[in-house]
């Protein structure tokens, strides 16, 4: 989940270039937790988002506002992280800078996190059989 999100930031690589910057963000980023909250969240209650075409993608949109995930547009400049290319025409990550995260959030649980997507937009048409 968390390559295909952040992986439209290098859109305009080959995946051959792109797969090793993906393993290098996701060596370096904080909240490997809330990703991993986020997905086991989607997966208990897949059945019933994918009956009304809620994909993982739509879900994570959502889900990443209220976990204090970096959205995917302010992921590279959050985190001090430069795309570079290379006198040879290939390109590099380089880090500018360390930023001190912080993680402000309340315990939360799955049904808690739904709500919030659903009071968000996510456009689910009958969320009571999930919240059942």
């Amino acid at each position: 989940s968390f390559r295909s999100y952040y992986s439209p930031l290098f859109s305009q690589l080959p995946q051959k270039e792109r797969s090793p910057f993906m393993t290098i963000l996701w060596q370096h980023d904080p909240f490997h937790n809330e990703w991993n909250f986020m997905c086991s969240v989607y997966s208990s209650i897949r059945t019933y988002l994918e009956q009304e075409k809620i994909t993982l993608q739509l879900w994570i949109h959502y889900a990443v506002r209220h976990l204090g995930v970096i959205i995917r547009d302010n992921y590279m400049a959050s985190f001090g992280w430069n795309l570079v290319q290379l006198p040879n025409g290939t390109h590099d990550l380089e880090r500018t800078a360390l930023p001190l995260v912080q993680h402000n959030l309340q315990p939360m649980n799955g049904l808690c996190l739904l709500t919030k997507c659903l009071e968000s937009g996510l456009p689910l048409a009958n969320p009571h059989p999930v919240i059942a």
